[in-house]
This record gives structure tokens, C-alpha cells and sequence, in this order.
């Protein structure tokens, strides 16, 4: 991915959405957040940890990755650093 502008790149208002989401009953584990958190890691990744488009202009990112205690799966989450 390039660092240049392009429909990929995840706005505030895409944002709002997760925040709404994730503020709901039992939220943070919808489809808007697994869509983001993937676009947000893929991009993090292609980008040797840089974020292009507004969000990435104003968000530094750090990507957490956390092992389950009893299943040892591991997850990913992108964590703004503001």
C-alpha cells in the first residue's frame, strides 16, 4: 500500500461508526470494528508501521498483540497513540 491517499483509507467518520459500536451493550466486537481493526493492521503492516490519510496524519498506532491464557490463541488490535 502507498501512503498516498486512497478510498482504503479509514476516515473519522468510519471512526464514529466503531465508537458507536463499540459504546453499544456487549459492543467492540462488531462488523465495523473487525472490518477496521483488519484495514488498520494490513495497512500498519504494508506501511512499515505508518497509517496514510487523515487518521494516520493525526493518530500514531501501536499494534498490541495479546496471547489468550487458556486457548493460547493470539489477537491483534490496533491501539491509537495519540
Amino acid at each position: 500500500m502507498s501512503k498516498t491517499e486512497s478510498p482504503e483509507n479509514i476516515s473519522f467518520d468510519e471512526l464514529s461508526g466503531l465508537t458507536a459500536e463499540v459504546c453499544a451493550p456487549g459492543g467492540g466486537h462488531g462488523p465495523i470494528a473487525a472490518g477496521i481493526n483488519a484495514r488498520l493492521i494490513t495497512e500498519f503492516r504494508g506501511n512499515s508501521g505508518k497509517i496514510a490519510g487523515e487518521v494516520g496524519e493525526t493518530v500514531d498506532l501501536l499494534l498490541l498483540t495479546v496471547t489468550g491464557a487458556k486457548n493460547w490463541q493470539t489477537a491483534h488490535y490496533p491501539v491509537g497513540v495519540f
